[in-house]
């Protein structure tokens, strides 16, 4: 046995770009975008502040910057990329760049040391990503070196490119072993270019969550 909870904490997606953050506002969401579901605001921020715009609603949390939009989903469910997605649809001429799903999440792994898990081994992790059909891969462990032969590993990060060209980020604190936090950041880019790819977003939202806790599940095992 090696992973034994796997928990997501906190969910949301973002996009990169040229954005107006004054027009966020309750109205714009549900005249302009169609949205009308996410009942009352708890929190608005001020309209005098020009480069920055947020609204909290009980489950969803938007926020609007020069450079992103935030859509952070506190059910823990699939709105965020649908939401997001209306979002930009009366915004059609807004420039794009980039767009990334990010999910957060506790892990505790059993019967099992970090140091002996797959997770370190170069040649297994290669393995591993087969699957995801992976090129373009990047590891890199931090160690706090405790003598002059024994070192802790304290930091995990992960880097590759998927089929779809999309990029994924995996970045796993270690240190407080058996109990880890994980972040999976999963990223297309080229809207610039081909603004259509934005549809990725809400089409694979369902896989990207299943590859994150399969992902942890393959490399959270002894070598």
């Amino acid at each position: 046995m090696a992973l034994t909870t796997f928990s997501i904490k906190d969910v949301n997606v973002t996009v990169l770009g040229n954005f107006n953050p004054a027009i966020l506002r309750p109205d714009f969401l549900t005249q302009e975008c169609k949205i009308s579901d996410l009942g009352q605001v708890i929190e608005q921020s001020l309209p005098e502040i020009p480069t920055l715009s947020h609204i909290k609603y009980k489950d969803i949390w938007w926020t609007v910057e020069l450079n992103r939009i935030i859509v952070r989903d506190l059910s823990l469910s699939d709105k965020a990329p649908h939401l997001l997605s209306k979002y930009l649809e009366p915004l059609s001429h807004t420039p794009l760049l980039a767009a990334g799903i990010n999910l957060f999440a506790d892990l505790v792994i059993s019967d099992v040391t970090v140091a002996a898990c797959k997770l370190l081994n170069p040649t297994s992790m290669f393995e591993i990503l087969r699957k995801f059909e992976a090129s373009q891969i990047y590891m890199t462990v931090r160690y706090r070196v405790v003598s002059e032969v024994s070192s802790i590993p304290e930091r995990f990060i992960l880097e590759y490119v998927t089929y779809d060209q999309a990029r994924v980020l995996v970045q796993i604190e270690l240190e407080a072993a058996p109990f880890l936090r994980a972040h999976y950041n999963w990223e297309i880019r080229g809207l610039d270019i081909d603004r259509n790819r934005l549809r990725l977003i809400q089409n694979e939202y369902s896989r990207v969550y299943d590859d994150f806790r399969s992902l942890m599940q393959s490399s959270l095992k002894s070598d």
